[in-house]
């Protein structure tokens, strides 16, 4: 992940769920993810992911992208334009 390095500092791990997999596999959604590692933070770029895990994080950061706008935002979640932008 290319992204471990630049935040080895901040994070203590980094966990990669998959978006796309085989029909036959077992699918987990992100928010049981979340729940189930206890994640406090989330980056995605999925509005739908932001909004499904709103109660499971403390924060979010939704990388802004042309498929994720929309008007309001939960309170937890933070649109962000860049990787620099986040701050944790």
């Amino acid at each position: 992940f290319p992204y471990t390095t630049l935040f080895r500092s901040i994070f203590s791990k980094i966990c990669c769920a998959r978006q796309f997999i085989k029909d036959e596999e077992e699918t987990i959604s992100k928010k049981t993810i979340c729940d189930n590692l206890n994640i406090d933070i989330l980056i995605d770029d999925s509005l739908k992911y932001a909004i499904e895990c709103e109660t499971s994080c403390k924060k979010i950061f939704l990388i802004d992208n042309v498929w994720n706008q929309t008007d309001e935002l939960p309170p937890n979640v933070k649109r962000v334009h860049s990787w620099k932008e986040i701050e944790i």
